[in-house]
């Protein structure tokens, strides 16, 4: 059998030529002490942002417990259980304590409080869609609310609840 090429083969200026080694890799690791401390620096940031993260969800545990309740609540048959919906008006004020505090919703009754409530969350208006249904609900006799009266109110509270600002208050 015979080379497929005859020798010399190629250009004869290459037949002497010595390939060089590769070099050596590159390291992509910082060398400098300023780039240490840039990443403990971005380390230390994200600690304290998750933190923080976990700390709202934590606190705005309230919320999606109150948020679970109105979402168990039976919507076909409104008036066969209207005891249920009047636990609403406890709720919201419960909702409004652990939120904002005792000492600022403790004495808002009526008017005041609906007024509160739509002064604390830009996406609920107590006073427009639904006056005085929560002292009805809460105080008045049974069925003093129309199931259409009271699917209002449920979803004003409930988007009370989900979009209050709210605050850090023990």
């Amino acid at each position: 059998m015979t080379p497929p090429f005859e020798m010399p083969w190629g250009n004869y200026l290459l037949k002497d030529l010595v390939e060089s080694p590769p070099p050596q890799t590159i390291d992509y690791w910082p060398q400098t002490p300023g780039w240490y401390v840039l990443g403990i620096a971005l380390l230390i940031w994200i600690g304290r942002w998750l933190y923080h993260q976990y700390l709202h969800y934590k606190h705005n545990a309230y919320r999606r417990e109150a948020l679970r309740f109105i979402k168990s609540l039976p919507r076909d048959t409104v008036t066969n259980r209207y005891q249920i919906y009047q636990q609403l008006p406890a709720l919201l004020r419960a909702t409004a304590i652990h939120g904002y505090g005792r000492v600022e919703t403790a004495g808002l009754t009526n008017k005041r409080w609906e007024s509160w409530l739509d002064n604390h969350c830009k996406q609920s208006d107590f006073l427009g869609n639904c006056p005085n249904y929560l002292q009805a609900l809460a105080y008045g006799p049974e069925h003093s609310l129309n199931p259409h009266q009271l699917t209002k109110l449920l979803q004003e509270i409930q988007l009370w609840i989900q979009f209050h600002p709210g605050g850090y208050h023990d």
